[in-house]
């Protein structure tokens, strides 16, 4: 006997033909697949993931793979865990769905595949409530402070959500979302008065969606404040060894908070310290100062010359001044070294 008919006998004594795939190899491995061990074709919900369950039975030392694909559909179908065993799909209309199940050796060798049929009769929507803003509105903020975000949700299905805010009333430049596509995001109301933002939650798979909008009432200005930070508090850059100075530069960013209005008055500057002998290093601060509308102002401070061996310390200094008057401050050591290049 062939080794094609032999494969058939085996497969005729197993009663695999009507159940599902059947393979083998040379080295004596088997595999049966059956993608839908029950009658088809089986009934599902719409709207509803339903788990796949493939009866597996495998005689053999691999490590399988698993892998779904669509055959056909009279709707939308998405597939959770493509190449996973028990697979979640969620049919989106009414109809009749086929579906193809491969299971293989991942190093080579047996791939067996089976397919299973669904119809769905009835569609059911899985609960999806949003509240974008929980408890009493309008919620009190002040402005030109970053408020969090902390909508309430509640979901019952499987499939992954995402978030979209968007802003009703009070848009344009008085509202900024450092990141409108995230769950809980920062905004900062930026004038006085009142706003309105909207979460729109939706399934990845685009299937269920909910709405909510929230209203905010800004009637007092947090203080100004500014943070300083840097790339690098310690600076180390060598000189050549023929002597020649090395550069060496530590970028800065001032983060404004609060204050009256869309615009801050920024000023840096930097003071060497009164200690800093022989050696140390000049500098250069890059920056323009004066007006800006952004919440982060940068810079730059550049040091050049001084020799092997020399070392100081470089006090950076930010003032910032609201639209009323207000005047917030903050320093920032550096400490700066220059190596030898050898």
């Amino acid at each position: 006997m062939n080794k094609s008919a032999l494969m058939v006998a085996v497969c005729f004594s197993l009663g695999l033909f009507a159940l599902g795939g059947c393979g083998d190899t040379s080295a004596g491995e088997t595999l049966d697949v059956v993608a839908e061990p029950n009658a088809q074709p089986t009934s599902i919900r719409g709207l509803s993931p339903y788990e796949l369950s493939p009866r597996v039975i495998y005689r053999g030392e691999k490590e399988l793979g698993y892998e779904w694909s669509v055959v056909s559909h009279d709707g939308g179908i998405f597939i959770d865990g493509v190449n996973t065993k028990n697979a979640k799909i969620t049919c989106s209309g009414l109809g009749r769905y086929k579906l193809k199940f491969r299971v293989y050796e991942s190093t080579g060798g047996i791939s067996v595949t089976d397919e299973a049929n669904y119809v769905v009769s009835s569609l059911d929507s899985p609960a999806l409530q949003v509240d974008a803003e929980p408890g009493a509105e309008p919620v009190s903020v002040r402005g030109n402070e970053p408020y969090q975000l902390t909508p309430a949700v509640s979901y019952n299905g499987t499939a992954a959500l995402t978030y979209q805010w968007a802003v009703i009333v009070g848009g344009g430049e008085d509202v900024l979302l450092s990141d409108s596509a995230v769950k809980n995001p920062d905004v900062r109301f930026r004038d006085l008065g009142s706003y309105q933002l909207r979460l729109t939650v939706r399934t990845a798979d685009g299937f269920v969606e909910d709405i909510d909008n929230a209203l905010y009432s800004v009637t007092e200005f947090a203080p100004v404040s500014v943070v300083v930070s840097a790339n690098s508090p310690l600076l180390t850059y060598p000189v050549s060894a023929d002597g020649a100075p090395g550069t060496g530069f530590v970028n800065l960013t001032a983060a404004m908070t609060g204050g009256n209005g869309r615009s801050y008055n920024v000023v840096w500057s930097v003071t060497p310290d009164a200690g800093n002998g022989a050696g140390t290093p000049s500098f250069r601060l890059n920056h323009a100062n004066g007006p800006t509308e952004d919440v982060n102002s940068a810079a730059s401070v550049v040091f050049f010359g001084g020799a092997a061996g020399g070392f100081g310390a470089y006090q950076v200094r930010c003032q910032v001044t609201d639209a009323n008057g207000q005047t917030a401050t903050a320093n920032y050591t550096i400490l700066v070294s220059v190596g030898d290049a050898g």
